[in-house]
């Protein structure tokens, strides 16, 4: 009970203010992995999501996550945004939440199509991405097209994470300690066609205490979307992350993903590091997706080969079902 009452009163302190009852959801997963002769069961645990509006100019958004073990419950995220209202057309985010860095740092798991997180993303900016209590503002710059600059400071920073793929689980607590860091990502958002849509964006990253602890990063973003349930999306991130070590790391993915119709997609994913345990590492998958009702339940399957240093390649096969209930699905279109 300890545990649980500061979570209920912290959700009583951001939505007091508001007559209006808040979007609740709950979303969970199984997962099965085949590897060899060797297969698996586990998930993502359960997440829970509460949100809604604050008043007309700001909304609070909640994540807490459960581990299917003996810790606690995480919070994941918990921030309020304020939307508008503020001088210049000023946004301003406050509280704890993933920053905006790159593509892929603000996505949540049960949205990846392609089930499993980059493990070069990974080891470069965290097992589960990087959050932090912070502050973060945003300014629309006055260009013909949509441009948005994104400037933040941070308790905390990407931790330093040494491990390998198979490695993840045994060595996910062994991270140096990092304090604050700073963040910005300047993107531009371009309509090509009345279909068609393309986002490009520039990312950056530094310890305060420790300048030589920076990542410089880049994302792109291309959508072709004729019809709501009909697309064609090709999303990537690039990472140049450098130490006070002297560690130069590179790293990065890129997906494709087509969507046939409300029921069914299918991609393809590639991603790569020049540093896993000082060895190279390049991985290719191939997904699939079968949404059979609506957008609450997905059935994902994922095959994919890792190519690591002088090891032999590493074919897997990996399934989930995922589930939602409420608003805040596990697959948006």
């Amino acid at each position: 009970m300890r545990k649980i009452f500061p979570i209920l009163l912290l959700f009583t302190i951001i939505f007091a203010q508001t007559t209006v009852n808040p979007d609740i959801s709950v979303i969970g997963d199984l997962i099965m992995e085949t590897d060899g002769n060797e297969s698996s069961f586990n998930n993502s645990g359960v997440e829970l999501a509460i949100q809604g509006y604050v008043n007309p100019f700001a909304r609070a958004d909640v994540y807490l996550h459960k581990h299917n073990d003996e810790s606690p419950i995480h919070i994941e995220e918990a921030f309020l945004s304020i939307e508008r209202g503020l001088p210049l057309n000023l946004g301003l985010r406050a509280g704890k939440f993933r920053p905006d860095f790159g593509k892929i740092n603000t996505e949540h798991m049960h949205t990846y199509y392609y089930i499993l997180p980059s493990v070069p993303v990974q080891n470069t900016i965290g097992n589960e991405m990087w959050s932090s209590v912070g502050v973060e503002g945003n300014l629309l710059l006055p260009l013909p097209w949509y441009s948005n600059l994104s400037l933040g400071i941070f308790q905390k920073g990407i931790s330093q994470h040494h491990h390998g793929h198979e490695e993840e689980h045994e060595h996910e607590h062994e991270e140096t300690e990092v304090g604050n860091a700073l963040s910005g990502r300047l993107s531009h958002f371009f309509d090509l066609s009345h279909d068609t849509h393309f986002e490009i964006g520039m990312s950056y990253y530094q310890e305060i205490n420790r300048h030589e602890n920076s990542i410089v990063g880049a994302d792109y973003k291309l959508k072709w979307r004729p019809n709501t349930y009909q697309s064609l999306t090709l999303q990537g991130d690039y990472f140049h992350k450098s130490t006070h070590e002297g560690e130069i790391i590179n790293a990065g993915y890129t997906w494709l993903n087509y969507q046939f119709n409300r029921v069914w997609n299918t991609g393809l994913i590639l991603d790569f590091s020049n540093d896993i345990e000082e060895e190279s590492y390049q991985s290719i998958g191939i997904f699939a997706g079968f949404s059979p009702v609506e957008e609450s339940s997905v059935f994902r399957l994922r095959l994919h080969q890792v190519y690591h240093g002088a090891e032999d390649p590493h074919l897997s096969l990996v399934a989930q079902i995922i589930w939602a209930l409420g608003p805040h699905k596990p697959h948006q279109f």
